[in-house]
């Protein structure tokens, strides 16, 4: 009876590891900033203790990642620098242009789902633009929460995020005159625009600037810079 008993434990323990393995790995997918986890197997002398473990980790994933309950609001995660929201809809051609332009603008290229929620055909594609960018690709990830937190629903979009605080603009348009978009709402944010001009020139002369890019300068709330540019849903 206890033989079977353990038994019976064990296995509802290897599920438990298994669906929170399952959580973990769609988390890095999405690159999330999660807490480290726990692992069961250091300082856990029951079944007991390591279940409560794998149990207390998967709420946190639960609460922070996007599997919360539709409608709530999500906490926001404290990013900061430069981010340019992009979708797999964007024309290819279209797509690449503003990778490149993201790259020199130091900025990430967030992604907000995978193609046809197919892993393989978005790791693919992810590959393909790589390598024909080059020395010009940026660093790229999928992040949904970004997506909510900055409350954009059309692409592509620039954001500049000190901490909690963000300012976006959604179209399609060159960074520079994103940024003069920008400026008129938060002219502290003109020294980034500058900074920009600089390595473009740099980038038709052959090569990078090498003067860093200015921090990024304090913002208040979460605000939207209208546009009537183009954008894609």
């Amino acid at each position: 009876m206890e033989q079977a008993g353990s038994h019976r434990i064990l296995g509802r323990l290897k599920v438990a590891l298994t669906a929170v393995l399952v959580l973990v790995s769609v988390g890095a997918i999405f690159a999330q900033e999660r807490p480290q986890i726990d692992d069961p197997s250091k300082g856990m002398k029951t079944p007991r203790e390591a279940a409560e473990a794998i149990k207390r980790q998967a709420d946190l994933i639960h609460a922070q990642g996007p599997f919360a309950s539709p409608g709530a609001t999500p906490r926001m995660k404290k990013r900061h620098g430069v981010f340019f929201l992009v979708s797999w809809s964007i024309p290819d051609t279209e797509l690449k242009s503003y990778m490149r332009d993201a790259f020199r603008l130091g900025a990430t290229v967030c992604f907000r789902g995978m193609i046809d929620d197919d892993f393989k055909k978005t790791v693919e594609r992810t590959k393909t633009l790589a390598i024909e960018l080059g020395k010009e690709a940026p660093h790229t990830a999928i992040d949904p929460i970004i997506f909510r937190q900055l409350e954009v629903k059309t692409v592509p979009a620039l954001a500049i995020v000190n901490e909690q605080e963000g300012m976006i603009v959604e179209g399609a348009a060159a960074p520079g005159h994103l940024l003069s978009l920008m400026v008129r709402e938060q002219p502290e944010l003109r020294e980034l625009a500058e900074w920009y001009e600089g390595t473009q020139r740099s980038w038709e002369r052959g090569g990078p600037i090498e003067t860093p890019r200015p921090s990024m300068p304090k913002l208040i709330g979460v605000k939207h810079v209208s546009s009537h540019l183009r954008r894609y849903p």
